[in-house]
């Protein structure tokens, strides 16, 4: 897995970028969303779920990611849905500083 690392209050954070998806989906979606996130220099880990993984539990796209975040080891985990493609270059800098110190959840709408 790949690894964004942003400097906020003197302190390095590891932030893990993530997108699934199935493999019914149309393949343009991961192929520009990639482009767009190279474009902004961040990395993204776009993993598709496939069927073998489903029979080890990952019977839904929520069980999956539910599964990621256990076992993940990041300062901030960041989902994307594989058809959403930030606007702006320094939306990961506008997202951490929204909830950097504090314990939550950021839901960003369409």
């Amino acid at each position: 897995m790949e690894y964004n690392f942003l400097k906020k209050n003197n302190k390095i954070l590891k932030v893990g970028i993530y997108s699934a998806y199935f493999p019914n989906l149309d393949k343009r979606f991961i192929l520009y969303q990639k482009k767009v996130f190279d474009k902004f220099n961040l990395k993204l880990n776009q993993v598709e779920i496939l069927p073998n993984m489903l029979g080890r539990g990952f019977n839904s796209h929520g069980t999956f990611l539910t599964e990621l975040s256990k076992n993940e080891d990041v300062d901030y985990l960041i989902f994307f849905d594989a058809d959403a493609i930030p606007l702006k270059s320094n939306f990961l800098d506008i997202v951490i500083d929204r909830i950097h110190g504090k314990n939550t959840i950021l839901g960003i709408e369409q």
